[in-house]
């Protein structure tokens, strides 16, 4: 946003040298300089709104994210480990076989009761972590 910004601000200047350059000193000129700072102010702003906006949805994305991983993990005080729920799987066993270079297909073979969902739960619960 704030490259953004600068590069309307650097635009607007230079559209400043412009009309001071070829338009003479006058109605006409203040006229038009008062145009540019207006267009600095409504870009700055729709700048600002489109960030505003796009941080929305990143946070709408992680928050349906986090719920996507709540309801396939749960996590157990008492072993201290986070598990796939219904399952004896743990994220760290996941993330240690996958760190070991196991691919999705032979994870799922080797544990049938896993989906793949699981699996990216597993991992961006960990990397939340």
């Amino acid at each position: 946003m704030k490259r953004s910004i600068a590069s309307l601000k650097a635009a607007c200047k230079s559209l400043r040298f412009i009309v001071e350059e070829t338009v003479p000193p006058g109605p006409d000129r203040d006229e038009a300089l008062a145009h540019l700072r207006s267009l600095f102010y409504i870009g700055k702003e729709a700048i600002i709104a489109e960030a505003d906006a796009v941080d929305q949805l990143v946070e709408e994305h992680y928050t349906a994210e986090a719920q996507a991983i709540e309801e396939r993990l749960v996590h157990d005080p008492d072993e201290k480990e986070t598990f796939v729920r219904g399952t004896l799987v743990t994220v760290t066993q996941i993330v240690a076989l996958v760190s070991q270079g196991w691919d999705d297909d032979t994870i799922l073979r080797t544990h049938p009761e896993l989906e793949p969902d699981d699996l990216l739960a597993c991992l961006a619960h960990q990397e939340a972590a």
